[in-house]
């Protein structure tokens, strides 16, 4: 496929200038933490991200042409999202709310992560993260991405991604296999 991409290096994550949520504070936890968030916020920062921007993991790789994923993507997320990501893992809880989508299109779920209600602590578990492998940006939603990424104390940008103030979504199922090997690149340019 003949799309631009660049790799970017990693931030380096600083305990002595940022700080992480408690339960997430040990020193090299917090410093992958902060580092990743760093990054993140680094590209929305520094790098073109006109129009759509793809970002994936720097040991991600997609098997299926990139355009039909992001064509087919873009046709069950409701319009209005702000990041979208593709695979999520962990259990999903009762309190998410689910897309409807045609079923010709074999997807397990489509679903946006943030809670619709009030989550019972004592009866399931009330977080979720879901990974960054692979991420769809959109230009328009960039400050509002960047203002949940950037708070402290930092906790993992996928984990921050349940927050309100965001629509977040994940297609689940498009992505049948998730080879590992490309490095981390961020694909601009993709266009809708």
């Amino acid at each position: 496929q003949d799309i631009p991409y660049k790799r970017i290096n990693a931030e380096v994550g600083n305990t002595s200038t940022h700080s992480c949520t408690q339960i997430k504070a040990e020193p090299r936890r917090c410093r992958g933490i902060i580092g990743l968030a760093l990054s993140n916020l680094g590209i929305i920062d520094r790098q073109d991200t006109h129009d759509l921007t793809l970002v994936m993991e720097d040991d991600f790789m997609m098997t299926k042409p990139i355009h039909k994923i992001i064509n087919l993507t873009l046709q069950v997320v409701p319009d209005g999202w702000d990041i979208i990501r593709w695979n999520c893992w962990g259990l999903i809880p009762s309190t998410f709310s689910f897309v409807d989508y045609p079923r010709n299109l074999k997807l397990s779920a489509v679903f946006r992560t943030a809670h619709t209600g009030q989550c019972n602590q004592t009866n399931e578990r009330c977080w979720f993260c879901g990974g960054t492998h692979a991420m769809l940006w959109k230009e328009s939603s960039l400050k509002s991405i960047h203002n949940v990424w950037s708070k402290e104390p930092f906790d993992d940008i996928d984990c921050r991604l349940t927050s309100r103030e965001i629509k977040s979504y994940c297609v689940q199922g498009l992505l049948e296999d998730m080879p590992y090997g490309m490095s981390g690149a961020v694909l601009d340019g993709i266009g809708q």
